[in-house]
């Protein structure tokens, strides 16, 4: 469901670049314009229920939409100004086993994605 082989960091400089970025990572095809993210952000979800980091940061993204909805948090954290960023947390945490500990005290891309969305 998600591609957790692209080559890091991701990179777009425009919307177009970012759309193919977010299609790599969903694994979508280009023309997919009527595609529902819905089960993709429940999958992330799913795969950090466990992690408190995840879940905090989810409710911080979301409440830049005054919401603290978890899946509207991942939503924002795909947007065009933090997928990179977020990429890397998720896929080093995918990858590294899925550490419930997993946090910006202990791996370089959670501290990143800290700093991103606290500004």
């Amino acid at each position: 469901m998600i591609n957790l082989d692209l080559p890091l960091p991701l990179t777009y400089t425009d919307d177009h670049t970012y759309r193919e970025r977010i299609c790599d990572v969903f694994n979508v095809p280009e023309d997919g314009d009527d595609f529902n993210f819905d089960e993709c952000f429940m999958h992330i979800n799913n795969e950090t229920v466990l992690a408190p980091f995840f879940q905090n940061a989810f409710k911080v993204a979301a409440g830049f939409m005054i919401s603290e909805d978890v899946l509207t948090g991942i939503c924002i954290l795909c947007a065009y100004d933090y997928l990179a960023v977020f990429y890397e947390a998720y896929v080093a945490f995918i990858k590294g086993g899925k550490n419930p500990d997993f946090s910006e005290k202990n791996s370089v891309e959670a501290a990143a994605l800290l700093a991103k969305i606290s500004r």
